[in-house]
């Protein structure tokens, strides 16, 4: 009989050893099983990201006193449920066979990577519970960016969620995370932290369950309220398991797993890795551009741990210069940055900052290549393609430049052909005394008394949209006839882009008049005055130049140069355009005549005196107009003639530009060229 009883009450035990078993102390079944377990990406790959092999050499290392062993020991279900059970935790960890998974995968296959992950623990967990306790929430919930990203700030999903809590685009603006190209503060560990707190207790707010709300902080509370729906209005995460995304599912059984082995690394011969990252570190505020290799340098810090604590910075670039930014610096660091702010941001700014031109003036054309017109007469029996072919140029093209229907040639006519060439702008060549040479002037004075009364030159027009020929003819002073005749048209119908040619007649009565002059003036006396006369100059200001450098190079004061442009500070950027009032020295010849030629030639000496001097030592005559430093200087863009840019010069004439820039009608102006324009 008593034997009888014992058997009963042993089976009486095993029966409720196994019940036991297979019920965790949540009421859950073991026996679930979930063969589309799928293991989070981060667990596998971003590690190995995070950890470079910068990081791994030098900020993290295994214990020298910990044994750790490959071999990972295997306890019973029951055991697991009593570690579980024991843990302060206030979030529900029940038990299970999906939990026992991610615990296995863990403690075997990714032992190592745990114990790297441990040792970033910290550096990363005293940021993650600040934040937490701030808010009154679960402390253990600083365990999900190990399984977000690994503890890797720039770690970034096949779907664009970055940083250590993963936030997508669109969540991190709605929370006040500034996103755009030099910035990403979802990479903040500070700022990120605070974010994902917010988002994690407005979350639980609506399900009133962690694991809910930490299941839709992984899918979306969109999929979550799928879930429930599905499974018939329950609000229990286990219930809801089946009808949750693949992806979703083992998130929260990973986060169990996580919260048990980093209690029990020990039991589980895991050693926490050594992490040599600066733990006391301070934040400084960043007024200025500065670049991370920058404060390396200068601080004489590796700039990778620059980046490892600033993560935030997309191109290792910290835009101050906008908005004040927060650098994170290890303490010394941090107080030898704010007394070497201002050399920091000097140090070697030119290679390192992002030099950007706030103003810009638009090119009309590469300054390299130099557009030419040449005019082609057709021969006999030849044809556009034939043309077309000597000059490298389509058929289209030439029936465009000369507005030509078809693709048929009159004999004789003149075809415009624009040709481009690869050259090197090369400026006038100047005399010493920026003046036009004794020879040339001599020359040019013989020339100018040989002319006839009635000369002509040809001018070349580029018509402009909207411009019709009775206007240009208008312009040239001459008739639509001649236009036409000598450019070969049939109709008065032009088009944009166009070439015309244009014979502009010029009666001497100028060239005569300097000859009579220069002829009395030979019996003259001359003598030559220099005088100071204000002049506006225009500097551009070069990279690195300062206000006061400028002022001193011009011997001026800065506080008139800060009055003539109207500045409000000192600072300068590169390419400004200062406008700079000063004294340069004016040539004037004075004609002294001897008393019979004096009522002779009183009329024309004011003539001669306002515009020819004459050189003393070569006893030529030299035009004044060369002789003034009173001038400004004109780029020459494409399209440009000498006529058209002296007409953009009211008082200035074609003459004195060439004669300023020691031209002669035969010379060509090229495109990107720089000529002086004198002022009337």
């Amino acid at each position: 009989m008593i034997k009888t009883r014992l058997f009963v009450f042993s089976l009486f035990i095993i029966s409720l050893s196994s019940f036991a078993a297979k019920r965790t102390p949540g009421g859950i079944k073991e026996t679930i099983h979930d063969d589309a377990i799928q293991v989070p990406a981060p667990l596998t790959s971003n590690i190995d990201s995070l950890l470079s092999d910068w990081i791994v050499t030098n900020h993290l290392s295994l214990d020298e006193h910990c044994i750790q062993q490959s071999e990972n020991p295997l306890f019973s279900d029951s055991i697991y449920i009593e570690r579980l059970s024991k843990m302060p935790s206030v979030i529900e960890m029940p038990y299970n066979q999906v939990v026992r998974t991610y615990i296995d995968l863990y403690a075997g296959r990714l032992r190592e990577r745990v114990s790297y992950m441990m040792g970033l623990s910290k550096f990363y967990f005293p940021l993650f519970e600040q934040a937490l306790d701030a808010e009154n929430m679960p402390l253990e919930l600083k365990y999900l960016p190990v399984i977000e990203s690994a503890l890797n700030p720039a770690a970034t999903s096949r779907v664009g969620a970055a940083g250590l809590w993963q936030f997508m685009i669109y969540t991190g603006k709605d929370y006040g995370l500034q996103i755009d190209n030099l910035i990403d503060e979802r990479r903040d560990p500070i700022k990120s932290t605070y974010v994902a707190v917010r988002y994690l207790k407005a979350l639980h707010r609506i399900y009133g369950d962690w694991n809910l709300a930490i299941a839709a902080y992984n899918c979306g509370p969109g999929n979550v309220n799928k879930a429930i729906r599905r499974s018939g209005g329950k609000r229990d995460y286990w219930e809801i398991y089946f009808n949750l995304p693949k992806e979703t599912r083992g998130y929260v059984p990973a986060f169990i797993a996580v919260n048990y082995l980093m209690s029990y690394a020990k039991e589980h011969n895991i050693c926490a890795a050594q992490c040599k990252l600066p733990v006391n570190s301070d934040t400084v505020q960043v007024n200025k551009m500065v670049h991370f290799q920058q404060i390396a340098d200068m601080l004489n810090i590796p700039v990778e741990e620059v980046k490892i604590l600033n993560p935030q910075y997309r191109k290792e670039l910290i835009p101050g210069n906008i908005k004040p930014q927060t650098l994170r610096l290890p303490m010394a660091s941090a107080y030898a940055y704010i007394e070497q702010e201002d050399t920091i941001a000097k140090y070697r700014s030119e290679e390192f900052l992002l030099n950007f031109r706030k103003t810009v003036d638009p090119g009309t054309i590469n300054d390299d290549v130099v557009q030419t017109v040449i005019r082609h007469k057709v021969r006999k029996g030849e044809s556009i393609f034939n043309v077309a072919s000597r000059y490298g140029v389509s058929v289209s093209d030439i029936k465009s430049w000369n507005n030509l229907k078809s693709t048929k040639l009159k004999k004789n006519s003149l075809l415009a052909i624009y040709k481009e060439k690869r050259v090197t702008p090369v400026a006038p060549v100047r005399n010493s005394n920026d003046s036009i040479s004794s020879n040339q002037t001599a020359s040019v004075v013989k020339e100018k008394t040989r002319a006839k009364s009635v000369s002509s030159t040809t001018q070349y027009h580029k018509v402009k949209k909207g411009e019709t020929l009775q206007e240009i003819a208008a312009k040239y002073d001459v008739s639509v006839g001649d236009l036409k005749k000598m450019n070969h048209l049939s109709k008065s119908k032009v088009s944009k882009g166009q070439l015309l040619a244009i014979k502009v007649e010029k009666k001497a009565k100028e060239t005569e008049e300097k000859a009579t002059l220069a002829d009395t003036n030979q019996s003259a006396k001359r003598k030559q005055v220099i005088e100071m006369v204000d002049v506006t100059l225009h500097h551009k200001v070069k990279k690195g130049e300062t206000l006061s450098e400028i002022a001193d190079k011009y011997n001026v004061n800065t506080s008139d140069v800060k009055k003539w442009n109207h500045l409000k500070s000192t600072k300068l950027d590169r390419g400004d355009m200062l406008s700079i009032r000063t004294k340069e020295k004016r040539v004037k010849t004075v004609l002294v005549e001897s008393k019979d030629l004096a009522l002779k030639n009183k009329t024309v000496s004011k003539a001669v005196n306002d515009s020819i001097s004459v050189d003393d030592r070569s006893n030529k005559f030299v035009s004044k107009d060369s002789l003034i430093k009173d001038f400004e200087y004109y780029r020459v863009r494409k399209g440009d003639t000498l006529w058209a840019i002296a007409s953009k010069y009211p008082g200035t004439s074609v003459e004195q530009i060439m004669q300023a820039n020691k031209m002669s009608r035969q010379d060509a102006i090229q495109v990107g060229m720089r000529i002086k324009i004198p002022k009337s």
